[in-house]
């Protein structure tokens, strides 16, 4: 049976487990690097140069969505015009004294072209930095004129901390190009899709080759001494059933919650995609399973089951225009494109 071969072979068993992280922790360093090339590029002219004008420029930059690339406002414009950058916004003299007398309207102006689409999002980012500095001020100052007796930058500090790291406001911008548009769903960036659709892949593929070993068991007649000793089988295909996803899930969590660390996932995400994983996946291994037993336990099955997996995980990362009914029969696109929390749906 395939425990006692893990028994016998513990290093194999726990490689198997932790392989997907370990490729992933090694491969992230490029990913990184590639992912940072291809990130809205967007320049950042600070013209105030003040405490308040680098905390924007630290927390929008955190984003690996986003390139910030510092400039002055002249090569600001030329990049905007020239397409180097999706967008420019410039933090104008006089911008935390702005924000600490809650007059944020004029403090920051919004450069861009009618190309321009991806800036929005940036946009959104930038604003809700805004709003929290002005409303953090406007906190530390209702308390002064309130007459208590707290220190300014400790009343600031304080109203801080009752912030979500990424809080999302709106605020109005001076843009010399003014257009509409919706800034996208938060959410994982697109190469975190791609990197569990290849976490998915992995333990799907995993699963259908402990199947194998449930076949060889009734090709060298073990299964049927389980039968005469059980009079069912019941017991049996639910153990192995059991173990599998135990050991299938262990290897796919570990890999997912090491991914959203090393990114900096927030919290509320990374809870959301665990609960919603956990059902597609064990979903998943259940049909999967279903189906094996249908087939007669047999070794096509499992050849007809692996290319299905292959296929699924195509459809899923590559641009396809596929109606939408049939989308639905792939569990790849159970865990990414119908998830209801990554669609904004929860």
């Amino acid at each position: 049976m395939n425990v006692h071969k893990w028994k016998r072979r513990p290093f194999l068993f726990l490689l198997l487990v932790l392989l997907p992280l370990v490729v992933f922790l090694v491969l992230y360093p490029f990913l990184k690097s590639s992912v940072r090339d291809v990130a809205i590029p967007v320049a950042l002219v600070d013209e105030d140069e003040s405490q308040w004008s680098e905390i924007v420029q630290q927390r929008v930059a955190q984003d690996n969505r986003v390139r910030i690339i510092d400039m002055d406002r002249d090569k600001a414009k030329v990049a905007v015009q020239k397409g180097d950058v999706e967008a420019a916004f410039v933090l104008k003299k006089g911008f935390m004294e702005a924000l600490r007398s809650g007059n944020i309207s004029n403090s920051v102006k919004w450069l861009r072209t009618e190309q321009s689409e991806l800036d929005v999002f940036v946009k959104e980012q930038i604003g809700a930095e805004l709003m929290r500095l002005t409303l953090n001020a406007k906190a530390a100052n209702t308390l002064q004129n309130w007459g208590a007796d707290v220190d300014w930058e400790e009343a600031f500090q304080h109203a801080d901390e009752y912030w979500q790291p990424n809080p999302l406001f709106q605020m109005e911008y001076i843009a010399e190009i003014p257009t509409q548009g919706k800034a996208p769903e938060v959410g994982l960036a697109p190469w975190m899709n791609v990197v569990i659709a290849l976490f998915f892949l992995y333990a799907w593929l995993w699963f259908i080759s402990l199947l194998n070993g449930m076949v060889q068991d009734e090709k060298a007649g073990r299964t049927a001494r389980v039968l005469f000793l059980r009079s069912s089988l019941s017991g049996y295909y639910l153990m192995h059933f059991i173990t599998f996803v135990v050991v299938v899930s262990t290897a796919y969590f570990l890999a997912l919650n090491g991914l959203f660390y090393v990114t900096n996932t927030n919290e509320e995400l990374m809870t959301a995609w665990n609960a919603w994983s956990a059902g597609v996946l064990i979903g998943t291994m259940l049909l999967t399973f279903i189906v094996f037993l249908l087939g007669k336990r047999s070794s096509k099955t499992l050849l007809v089951l692996t290319a299905f997996t292959f296929i699924s995980f195509t459809v899923n990362i590559l641009p396809m225009e596929i109606l939408s009914v049939m989308d639905t029969l792939f569990p790849h696109n159970w865990i990414t494109d119908l998830n209801p929390w990554e669609a904004g749906g929860m």
